[in-house]
């Protein structure tokens, strides 16, 4: 294996009623860990995200870095859309190879759609407005300016989480997350 210096943020959710202790090891498997040689851990407020914080995440994400990170969900692994260094590595971590790879786009709100998806109809967008933000994967058809890495396919799987986290870190990058779940 190639030695490789890849830097990882891991961020915990604050609320007002509990804070969210992460142990890296509880939650990221042992593929994640063998890779991970620098990380940092930002406890970030999810009613008021800091925006130093927030930067620096987003400092990471333009440098190749990757992050975990709280969704409405599960904690995802995510990078910058646009490098291809970064998506490389989840799809190392994950074990798959990057054009076969079923991963999410998260953006900031509906308006990154036309980006990434084909033009969709009325009541599908209807659909779309009424879930999102939420805690669901739309997998709508793609388009032809998805990322070079991903033109061979067909859907994408489109998420907007109710989280606030997760929206200023897409909002600040200027761009959508790459993001699958750490627990698969």
């Amino acid at each position: 294996m190639i030695e490789k210096m890849w830097q990882v943020i891991f961020m915990t959710k604050v609320s007002k009623h509990r804070l969210e202790k992460i142990s890296a090891r509880k939650f990221v498997n042992s593929r994640v860990l063998k890779f991970i040689t620098m990380a940092e851990l930002l406890r970030i407020y999810d009613e008021n995200p800091s925006q130093k914080h927030i930067n620096k995440v987003v400092e990471t994400l333009r440098n190749g870095g990757l992050i975990i990170y709280p969704t409405d969900t599960v904690y995802g692994l995510g990078c910058d859309i646009t490098n291809t260094s970064a998506l490389e590595k989840i799809a190392q971590i994950k074990g798959v190879k990057l054009e076969k790879a079923n991963f999410s786009f998260i953006c900031e709100d509906l308006s990154n759609l036309s980006d990434y998806v084909k033009q969709i109809d009325s009541a599908t967008f209807k659909v779309l407005k009424g879930n999102l933000p939420g805690p669901f994967t739309f997998i709508l058809p793609g388009n032809n300016n998805l990322p070079n890495v991903f033109k061979k396919k067909k859907t994408v799987g489109i998420r907007v989480p109710d989280n606030a986290i997760c929206r200023s870190i897409v909002a600040t990058l200027g761009n959508p997350i790459v993001s699958t779940s750490i627990y698969d």
